[in-house]
């Protein structure tokens, strides 16, 4: 958050407004990282139980064998988890943006009523 000390009203509701249409496409953002996630999620559920079916032994064996077989997709899995993990934290670092900002807009506004500002 920049220096808000010379700040005046419009200022501060064009920093909103900013603000509030990041949020916004962000939340298309986080949808499709979501997706994302959910896919390779059920790629690597699908791999995997290929993989312990068709793997030969004891269970135990099985699933080494295709925890083995299945590496690629879980990596997929979990980079498209961090994925989502990072554009869902950046959205809730927006809204507390948002909130610092509004707090910044009601400091200015009183400031400005104060002073009179306005009132000629």
């Amino acid at each position: 958050m920049s220096d808000t000390s010379d700040w005046n009203p419009v200022q501060v509701e064009k920093k909103l407004l900013e603000i509030v249409n990041r949020l916004a496409k962000g939340v298309l953002i986080c949808d499709t990282a979501y997706k994302a996630f959910l896919r390779a999620d059920h790629d690597y559920d699908l791999a995997y139980a290929r993989a312990w079916m068709g793997a030969d032994g004891a269970i135990a064996g099985k699933r080494y064998a295709a925890e083995i077989a299945t590496e690629h997709e879980r990596n997929a899995r979990d980079a498209a988890d961090a994925a989502y993990r990072l554009v869902r934290d950046q959205r809730e670092a927006l809204n507390a943006e948002l909130e610092a900002y509004r707090s910044v807009g009601a400091s200015v506004r009183q400031a400005y009523a104060v002073a009179g500002v306005g009132e000629r």
